[in-house]
Order: structure tokens, then sequence, then C-alpha cells
């Protein structure tokens, strides 16, 4: 379940490379990633938002980075109103999760 529910906290490149292992809390990142099952559903695998159950860990931080940053833009306005309220630190915990 560790790829589950990490949609926020979805977003892209700040500098960030895909090769980059992820260095967060997963724990931390399961309770901040209890926000993305409204949207994602329970396995991060909903049919009307984009599916982040099993993305790659750098994958899912550099989309959360571009939301946070404000570089990726999406008609559905709430994954950058989540990403942008999200920590650095946070970010990586979602992705390690």
């Amino acid at each position: 379940m560790r790829a589950t529910l990490i949609g926020l906290v979805a977003l892209f490149g700040s500098g960030r490379t895909w090769a980059q292992d992820t260095a967060g809390d997963s724990e931390a990142g399961r309770r901040v990633a209890n926000q993305c099952q409204g949207c994602h559903g329970m396995e991060g695998r909903s049919e009307s938002t984009p599916r982040i159950g099993g993305q790659p860990a750098a994958y899912l931080v550099a989309k959360l980075h571009a939301f946070h940053s404000g570089e990726r833009k999406t008609a559905n306005r709430t994954i950058s109103l989540v990403a942008k309220i999200l920590k650095d630190e946070q970010i990586d915990d979602v992705a390690a999760w």
C-alpha cells in the first residue's frame, strides 16, 4: 500500500532528478496522504482523477513540486491548492509512503 493515495500531493520538476531516491518518512507520509483519498481513492486508482497508486516516488515528488511552484496547472485546482501548502519534507514523506 506504499504507493497508495499519494495524490496530492502529486508534482513536477523543481530541480530533482527522476532517479533520485526519496528519503522521506513513510509513516508521516501516510498521514499526509490520507487527504488524497477523497479524490484519488483508497488505493490511488480512481477512475475520475489521475492514478497515483504505484507511481515511482521520484515521479510523485516531481509532480507535487511542479504543482506547488505553479509550474504545472490543471483544470481541477484542488491539487494545486493542496500542493501549495505542502512543505518539501511533506512531499518527500508522501512519496516515501
